[in-house]
């Protein structure tokens, strides 16, 4: 599955801007990796506040590469900056927002890096296409499981790998029309990869989001995300079966052999993975984001190396590193889209009457369980207008920390944000997931959300409420 890229073959401007990242890359891991230092401490200064204005640098040589999407953000965020110059402490605060927009912006590079190995990777294509073709009563469990699993350490990559073996598995559909198994699949795979954002540490969410609520209750807040994410898994099951009926199982039909080897590979790639990033942060005391930054470039890079293991070592070093080049523009324009939002959603809170909002709300009496109950309701709505809900995330999470008079609970104020976000990704046509499949799949993304699944997502939202109030209370 590996090719032979060369990288003085790719194009001047691809190399720039995958060396322009690989300079930011290092940068924050020098800082994470030192950040305790004494010795460093100089060093560290000047490395975070180049690593600030390198973000900027990386957003402005990425412009030619970037979208209509990146493109408004930019503009966004320099309209915001210039509305928070006169701020007495706006360089605090703009130093601080572009630091979680260079962290935001490293975090989802690294990781969606790995699509590069996983996409050439003998062993992940044998699981998903093994996946895609299981019998009908299977299908909808085996493809929302599947991706649910892949997502926990491929993130975003996840859906842009299994979307097209979809396709392809429901070509080969005899018990029901194409367009029926293809819609019924790619649901499961839409609500099968929403809910890894309420429980896995490689999501973005987490990485955020545990960093701007440190009193957290973790075990109790990845047992909350798994439980409820099954709830809701199984919930798409009852309502695939509810709309679809239960498929008729042909006999006739060959099915496809269990790639056992393969399985092994993948469960090895992914414990290798989690073992890794939980060694580290259990012996340096990294948070699981921090550390997921500094072991998930060396897991894409061996992994990739492992592809090339007929060959010599340069040659394959040098196949490494051009796949990795080539990879760069796609790496750029989501470092850019998310670390942007996360600079956006930190810096607008200094730009609203805080303590007006306060008084507003102490006055009110708002219950936290209003609260816990309007956050995802106004992640989906923010969603329905292409703003990603990565800025309300920050937005709503730093808003917290300057309300005082809002008594909630860190946990569950961390679990709310996160299902916002997860329900963004069945609700809304512009959350990064539902963009990503709608590219590889060519279906329009209103279609993937309001279309079909719509229901699903105001089903999952009532299930929520009900789950709240039963924890508040």
């Amino acid at each position: 599955m590996s090719e032979s890229i060369s990288f003085s073959a790719l194009p001047r401007r691809t190399r720039w801007l995958a060396l322009a990242l690989f300079v930011l890359m290092i940068a924050e891991i020098f800082r994470l990796v030192f950040a305790s230092s004494e010795a460093f401490e100089s060093l560290l200064t000047a490395v975070l506040w180049f690593a600030r204005g390198w973000f900027v640098f990386v957003c402005i040589l990425g412009l030619p590469v970037c979208s209509v999407r990146e493109k408004s953000l930019m503009g966004l965020a320099a309209v915001l900056t210039i509305a928070l110059v006169r701020h007495p402490n706006a360089d605090e605060i703009i130093g601080s927002a572009l630091g979680l927009a260079a962290f935001i912006g490293v975090f989802i590079a690294v990781l969606t890096s790995m699509k590069e190995a996983a996409a050439r990777s003998r062993a992940i294509v044998d699981v998903g296409i093994y996946l895609t073709t299981q019998p009908a009563q299977k299908r909808f469990l085996s493809v929302a499981l599947g991706t649910h699993v892949l997502g926990a350490f491929l993130n975003f990559g996840a859906p842009g790998l299994m979307a097209p073996l979809v396709q392809k598995g429901a070509q080969h559909s005899i018990s029901e029309p194409v367009k029926v198994t293809e819609q019924r699949q790619m649901s499961a795979l839409i609500r099968g990869f929403s809910w890894i954002l309420l429980w896995a540490p490689t999501t973005l969410t987490q990485a955020v989001l545990l960093g701007l609520f440190v009193e957290v209750d973790y075990a109790f807040l990845v047992c909350l995300g798994l439980c409820t994410a099954a709830v809701m898994i199984l919930l798409g099951l009852l309502m695939d079966r509810h709309d679809w009926g239960r498929p008729v199982a042909r006999p006739e039909r060959i099915m496809p052999e269990r790639p056992s080897q393969a399985i092994r590979v993948v469960s090895l790639i992914c414990t290798g993975l989690f073992a890794a990033t939980y060694a580290l942060k259990f012996a340096a005391g990294f948070t699981v984001a921090e550390s997921l930054v500094i072991t998930a470039p060396s897991a894409t890079v061996l992994w990739l190396l492992a592809q090339q293991k007929t060959k010599p070592f340069k040659e394959g070093m040098q196949t490494t590193v051009g796949i990795l080049t080539g990879a760069a523009p796609s790496l750029l324009r989501s470092a850019i889209a998310l670390g942007l939002s996360g600079y956006i959603g930190r810096v607008s809170i200094y730009l609203l009457p805080v303590e007006d909002i306060a008084a507003w709300i102490e006055t009110a009496s708002f219950s936290p369980f209003v609260f816990y109950c309007a956050v995802p309701v106004i992640i989906t709505i923010g969603g329905q207008i292409a703003l990603s809900p990565i800025i309300f995330v920050v937005f709503l999470g730093g808003l917290l920390s300057e309300l005082p008079g809002l008594d909630v609970d860190p946990t569950l104020a961390v679990f709310s944000l996160s299902f916002g976000w997860a329900l963004s990704m069945a609700a809304s046509p512009n959350a990064t997931a539902t963009l990503v499949i709608s590219a590889v799949s060519n279906i329009p993304p209103t279609t993937l959300t309001w279309k079909w699944n719509g229901r699903y997502a105001i089903l999952c939202y009532g299930v929520f409420v009900a789950l709240v109030f039963a924890l508040t209370r």
